[in-house]
């Protein structure tokens, strides 16, 4: 139980810092579904076309 408790924080963490991260701009939002970034940094880089 602890065990699960602790993976589960771990998990909480990790997603809470990489939201500070996108908010700062320092790391680039990318799309859930298919991991590929919303907007591009870079000519002729692929970019997210799931519609979300």
């Amino acid at each position: 139980m602890t065990l699960t408790l602790f993976i589960l924080y771990l998990a909480l963490v990790a997603t809470l810092m990489r939201a500070v991260l996108v908010k700062a701009r320092v790391a680039s939002a990318r799309c859930a579904q298919c991991g590929l970034p919303f907007e591009r940094k870079e000519l002729g880089e692929s970019v997210c076309r799931c519609g979300r």
